[in-house]
């Protein structure tokens, strides 16, 4: 049957062309829910919120780009872009499985006032194989910006090199630029224009730094200065997703259906009251043990310590969930039938099951796995 257990709509309303991952694939998801139970708009109304989730989520981003895994084509921007100190200079990169990796960039030197500045290449341009001269790497770069899109992304750093410079960088079509902390939004953004319109003016004819002594950027230890911003509504929507989904791909689309789901279901729709049913730690009891009792579950079942998971408990009669990424527990609680100020957490019991052990390509329930 063809009926969105988020929206409630069927084939007179929506579309079913494509199908739900029970866990987003860009974390590595195996298994998908049967076809009809998520509309395609409902499913590409999520992938904004994923999205924003993955790379700023500060439970998501880490082990992710740490240990993977690469995720769906759409998410390929897997590496927040940020300053990497390598040795005594500083540069745009991200850090992927462990490793420093720069992007193309510039250092730019002066104030433009007399209508110069003073560039600096780095080895990464100078390590393309076509390119053999200075000038064939600037004039490549200036390609790179002239096919930008989208507002330009502001790093910050309180470094006293960046006071009298700036870096600009390009990382797929995405334009960065590296000011100083005290450098405001609005002066970056000129600045920016600024830089790219006299790059793409003078790329044939500037003045380049031809010095040998340039910073090895792609060897040497790193360290990374990480800020994410993270809106709270996308990682409600998808904690709220990825534990409905779990449920549908256990008890069914039928039992997920059911009335007493209506208001979870809306709340995920109508995002601003997504947080009704999240239930801060304080407002309530713990379960005693239950968060330490993931890891040796997961040693139990021969599965991954970075595996994803929902357990699902019976919370006063009401069906709840805790979700854990990467081997550890959110910290949040999640009712599916109250909001979590209409009761108080006590009579837990446990109830149910999902995990997705991505690394090893495994997905499912406990019984699932004990079976095999």
């Amino acid at each position: 049957m063809n009926k969105c257990i988020y929206s409630l709509y069927d084939d007179e309303k929506a579309h079913f062309l494509e199908r739900e991952h029970v866990f987003p694939k860009a974390i590595g998801g195996l298994k998908m829910l049967p076809k009809g139970y998520v509309s395609d708009e409902v499913n590409h109304r999520f992938s904004v919120h994923e999205e924003n989730f993955i790379h700023n989520a500060v439970h998501v981003f880490l082990p992710r780009n740490l240990y993977g895994p690469s995720g769906r084509k759409s998410h390929s921007r897997k590496h927040q872009v940020g300053f990497i100190r390598m040795d005594s200079h500083i540069v745009l990169g991200y850090m992927e499985k462990r490793v420093p990796c720069t992007i193309w960039q510039i250092l730019v030197a002066g104030t433009g006032e007399d209508g110069k500045y003073q560039v600096t290449i780095t080895h990464d341009l100078r390590d393309q194989t076509h390119i053999v001269t200075s000038a064939e790497a600037m004039t490549y770069f200036s390609n790179l910006v002239k096919s930008s899109k989208g507002n330009v992304r502001i790093v910050r750093e309180n470094d006293d090199s960046l006071k009298n410079c700036y870096i600009l960088g390009i990382d797929g079509k995405a334009l960065y630029i590296g000011v100083h902390e005290n450098c405001s939004d609005q002066e970056a953004e000129a600045k920016t224009e600024e830089i790219k319109s006299w790059i793409l003016k003078n790329s044939d004819n500037m003045n380049i730094d031809e010095s040998d002594n340039l910073p090895e950027y792609h060897s040497g230890l790193a360290n990374m200065d990480i800020r994410l911003k993270i809106d709270i509504r996308s990682m409600y929507i998808v904690l709220g997703k990825i534990v409905f989904n779990c449920l549908a791909m256990i008890k069914g689309q039928e039992f997920v259906l059911d009335a007493r789901f209506d208001g979870f279901r809306n709340a995920i729709l109508n995002e601003n009251v997504m947080r009704n049913y999240f239930i801060p730690a304080e407002k309530g009891q713990k379960p005693n043990g239950l968060e330490k009792s993931i890891e040796p579950l997961l040693q139990y079942l021969q599965l991954s310590p970075l595996s994803h998971g929902v357990i699902f408990l019976k919370i006063s009669g009401n069906i709840g969930a805790i979700v854990f990424l990467y081997g550890s527990p959110t910290g949040i609680f999640i009712s599916l039938e109250k909001t979590w100020d209409s009761f108080f957490i006590q009579d837990i019991n446990f109830c149910d099951d999902y995990f997705c052990d991505w690394q090893n390509g495994r997905e499912g329930s406990l019984t699932d796995f004990l079976k095999k």
